[in-house]
């Protein structure tokens, strides 16, 4: 699998609104092959997206007044974008398009 297609680590600063914690704090290791989360709020929502780049996986969960609403997962991640139309922005995550024999 090629290398996959990510915004640059700012660009996820900006867009969370949250710098990340990560599994290796002391930042001996490049973001890229670290592991990040990052936590936010919208309102009555509570936002965590968990990135380990390295491995091509991520995870999403949103609560809404502390209640789990959404938890998705995913892996094989060949491209992540973020967009900004106006003053909306979204993120755009795409994935691999084969699949493989069980």
């Amino acid at each position: 699998m090629a290398h996959p297609d990510y915004p640059e680590q700012w660009e996820f600063i900006s867009f969370f609104e949250a710098e990340p914690s990560l599994i290796d704090p002391i930042g001996e290791v490049p973001w890229i092959y670290n592991g990040l989360t990052y936590k936010t709020h919208r309102g009555d929502h509570s936002i965590r997206f968990a990135l380990d780049p390295a491995s091509c996986q991520f995870e999403l969960e949103i609560l809404c007044k502390g209640k789990p609403h959404l938890f998705l997962s995913g892996e094989r991640i060949e491209r992540i974008k973020i967009n900004t139309l106006q003053s909306t922005e979204s993120m755009t995550i795409t994935f691999e398009q084969r699949c493989s024999k069980v």
